[in-house]
């Protein structure tokens, strides 16, 4: 293998948990915390660092138990000037491999007859491992992977709030100072050094506009997700193209269309790390043979648009943006081809009959029959059909660019079936709602091949949504359009997760009452309150909620059980407190108010009103819950998990065990920590 020797440096900062009130004081800071936590949120970045000391599979150095942290100005020059310093052993690589893929990353491991790479997959670090006599070349990245611009837009308060939170973490010192005007001055040299007002684009000043266009394509910016709306598009050759790249980031991102092969998107991201310390002043705009076209450095909430005559030669052309740190996840493909992926020259047969099962259409007459427009999505709409008691038959000729396996996908309300070659692929016979996606795989050449999709409506709702996933692709539609490419490629999943704020959903969940609340913290810990028994039943850390089961994907409210997607800690299966003999006290729940650190639940047992207040621990593996009883009871108050191996602790009481018991004079007010296992 070959490798490129360069200088380069990831660093970057991330996230802690959150923390209950005490004093005026505590709470200021601790609400400091939460909002630059909320900052690093949006960016993502604690993909790369871990938080517990740990450096072994981050991509970035570990921001808990520092040994030497920062002060307050040397972090944040490090933000505004990712590039300066270098933490040794943190050098960001690029990984070519025989067969062409492209890994980017951290070395972990060098050993033996592989090399083993920290890297980010769909916004989780993973470990992977490379056989050695399959990696081409290693590329050293001469600029840190961490974007330049993170702090764009903030303001000297959002700042401190930022560099408050890094000291919780442990990374800065808490006792440092920094001034108002040395922040300033820090933002004015990252501003002056990352400015674009002077580079030249030179002839993009001149592009060309098109009257007409073949084809008119608009990729978004994801919002704090690092990557293109659209990973792939299909022109036909010698077609005019208008591209638009709208950016809805709160970053600057560009879009370079490079020449054809699918890895020449890695000749063009390195020509811009070369720029080293000149890539913002040059806007990221290298010289280098392997572009094709370009946008501007497209500022927040602008957009920049482009048209070009796409070449004649069929083919992979790959798109990327040239930041640093942002052309590994900002990527995707033009492909040029002269049949149009996906289906074509579609017709319809319409049928009316009452069925349980698909019936043997090609024995029957249909009532009608006729054409699907140009853009081969399948449609229930143009077939004039009766509301209940009909069939219908799509035929077409499906084209595939690439041999290779391929995957179809189903999600009907009734029955339906795919066929290949006059071969049933995948099947969801019978009478069923929607909300279950069936799916399977076939082998396929490269070229033309038969299409049928079967469908029945036996009565009640209609549904009709396809889909398909192959070489080259990731998903694309064939019947719904953008619903079934956002519900059919996530198998009927819909993934809810924290924001800005702590969420608050009511939806069913396993193990808990109909009246179940989740609750999603700031700090990747969660939990499952049951409002008909007035108590937390269990938590889990990682993900937060898919609701798909329940939502349908927001397409209307099925009813089905939520699904928790981290790893659980059990904490009662019953009301934990008990005040005096009251055995198990019943409970009348009152409703709940939401805060930035967690939502306050209100009930009321026998003659007293508690407010029960849940937030994340700082580990990001418990939950710290803030009880106040109005009026305080006159007799001693015990709490008690239901369930073993977990880590607890209070502000008030002794504990026996996994009993706490708090005198009468303290139970007005008091804090337990519930940690879930390592």
């Amino acid at each position: 293998m070959r490798r490129v020797s360069c200088l380069g440096i990831p660093f970057v900062v991330v996230l802690a948990t959150c923390v209950a009130n005490t004093s005026p004081a505590e709470d200021s800071l601790r609400k400091a915390e939460v909002r630059g936590q909320i900052l690093f949120n949006k960016r993502g970045c604690r993909n790369c660092h871990a938080l517990d000391g740990s450096d072994d599979r981050a991509i970035g150095p570990s921001l808990g138990n520092r040994k030497e942290p920062l002060t307050r100005m040397k972090a944040l020059e490090s933000i505004v000037h990712p590039s300066k310093d270098i933490r040794k052993g943190f050098e960001s690589v690029v990984v070519v491999t025989g067969e062409g893929r492209v890994l980017s990353g951290r070395i972990t491991d060098e050993s033996g007859a592989s090399l083993t790479l920290a890297t980010v997959k769909e916004n989780v670090v993973k470990s992977v491992s490379i056989p050695t006599d399959n990696i081409d070349e290693i590329v050293e990245m001469k600029t840190s992977v961490m974007p330049t611009d993170l702090l764009n837009g903030l303001t000297s308060a959002e700042i401190r709030d930022l560099l408050q939170y890094l000291a919780s973490t442990g990374l800065v010192d808490a006792t440092s100072k920094i001034s108002d005007e040395e922040i300033r001055h820090q933002l004015h040299s990252a501003h002056a050094h990352h400015s674009s007002a002077s580079a030249d684009y030179g002839e993009i000043d001149d592009r060309p506009v098109f009257e007409t266009v073949d084809h008119e394509i608009v990729i978004e910016v994801v919002p704090r997700q690092m990557r293109y709306s659209v990973e792939l598009f299909d022109v036909k050759p010698g077609a005019r193209v208008k591209l638009t790249l709208q950016n809805e980031d709160e970053m600057q991102h560009n879009l370079f269309l490079c020449q054809r092969g699918a890895a020449k998107w890695l000749d063009v991201a390195r020509a811009a790390w070369a720029l080293g310390t000149d890539g913002p002043m040059k806007r990221y705009t290298p010289e280098s043979d392997a572009i094709l076209q370009y946008t501007r450095l497209v500022d927040p909430d602008s957009s920049d648009t482009i048209h070009f005559t796409a070449p004649d030669e069929e083919g992979v052309y790959p798109y990327v943006c040239t930041i640093p740190g942002h052309a590994f996840l900002m990527r995707g493909e033009m492909h040029v081809m002269r049949e149009s992926r996906g289906l074509n020259d579609v017709t319809w047969r319409y049928f009316e009959g009452n069925w349980d099962r698909l019936p043997d259409f090609e024995k029957m007459t249909p009532m009608r029959s006729g054409e699907i427009s140009d853009d081969g999505l399948l449609s229930l709409e143009p077939l004039s059909h009766s509301t209940d008691h009909f069939g219908a038959v799509y035929d077409g000729t499906l084209n595939t660019a690439i041999a290779g396996s391929y995957r179809f996908y189903l999600d009907t309300d009734d029955g339906s079936r795919v066929l290949i070659d006059g071969q049933t692929v995948v099947e969801h016979d019978g009478v069923h709602s929607d909300g279950t996606v069936k799916s399977a795989s076939v082998d396929l050449t490269a070229g033309s091949h038969e299409f049928q999709l079967q469908f029945f409506e036996k009565q009640g709702g209609e549904v009709l949504l396809a889909g398909w996933s192959g070489p080259g692709f990731k998903f694309l539609p064939l019947a719904g359009g953008q619903r079934a490419l956002v519900r059919l490629q996530d198998g009927g999943s819909f993934h809810l997760k924290p924001d800005e704020e702590p969420r608050v959903v009511r939806v069913r969940l396993p193990d808990s009452s109909p009246r179940s609340i989740a609750v999603g913290l700031i700090g990747d810990v969660h939990c499952c309150f049951d409002a008909t028994s007035c108590y937390v039943r269990y938590g889990w850390t990682g993900e937060f909620l898919d609701v798909g089961p329940d939502r349908g994907h927001g397409h209307s409210r099925g009813g089905g059980t939520a699904q928790p997607l981290g790893k659980r800690f059990d904490i009662s299966s019953e009301f934990p407190i008990r005040i005096g003999d009251v055995e198990v006290p019943a409970a009348e729940f009152l409703g709940y108010r939401r805060s930035l650190l967690g939502p306050t639940f209100r009930y009321r047992i026998g003659g007293i009103e508690v407010s029960q207040t849940i937030e994340a621990s700082r580990s990001s593996r418990g939950l710290r819950m803030t009880y106040h009883l109005d009026p305080p009871p006159n007799l001693d108050l015990t709490w008690a998990p239901s369930f073993e191996g977990l880590e607890l602790k209070s502000s008030v009481g002794r504990w026996s065990g996994r009993v706490l018991t708090v005198p009468a004079a303290d139970a007005g007010e008091f804090v337990i920590s519930v940690e879930g296992p390592e």
